[in-house]
């Protein structure tokens, strides 16, 4: 149901209140379609808990999309001239593996959770497989294999190092070492 622009429309848990019925994100009048507000509102939590652990994922994907269509990408990151190409990789591909193992641990899905190395590796390893099919269709790019397995290589050490750094507790957390 749309709410006309001029009505006194107040926020409730996310959800629109009109009439003294509240209005969901998808314009239905709870009371009225049957659309339960309790479940709208948790569809709002669920949204913001994904973009908060999905979404630095896709932002460095979406760097690292647009870094590979460039041409001559030493052209904006002058940087990348003074290491090796597999290292670039290898080091690119770090983070993403460390976002993917950050997003997975955030994940309400208990198999996600127990699996995030291998899955953050995996999705690290096929977003890197993506990248050197992009490449081919890129002028003055060239695709590698030996890119892909630097990339998976790269995925690995981040997931690996992200799962060192989320799981360090100082010594004073640790009970036995109190006074």
């Amino acid at each position: 149901m749309h709410v006309p622009e001029e009505t006194n429309v107040n926020m409730l848990h996310g959800c629109r209140i009109s009439f003294n019925f509240p209005v969901c994100h998808r314009g239905y009048v709870h009371a009225i379609n049957g659309c339960d507000f309790h479940e709208c509102w948790y569809e709002g939590i669920e949204m913001n808990h994904f973009l908060r652990s999905w979404g630095p994922v896709c932002l460095y994907a979406a760097v690292i999309f647009f870094l590979s269509s460039q041409s001559h990408p030493e052209e904006h990151l002058p940087l990348v001239t003074h290491f090796s190409d597999k290292v670039l990789h290898a080091v690119e591909y770090a983070v993403l593996g460390g976002l993917c193992y950050r997003a997975l641990r955030l994940s309400r899905h208990d198999a996600w959770r127990r699996q995030a190395i291998p899955l953050a590796i995996l999705f690290a390893s096929l977003y890197g497989i993506s990248d050197e099919v992009h490449q081919l269709f890129v002028p003055f790019r060239e695709s590698s294999w030996l890119d892909w397995v630097a990339d998976t290589i790269g995925g690995t050490i981040g997931a690996i190092a992200m799962q060192r750094v989320l799981g360090f507790k100082p010594v004073r957390s640790i009970p036995e070492a109190l006074p």
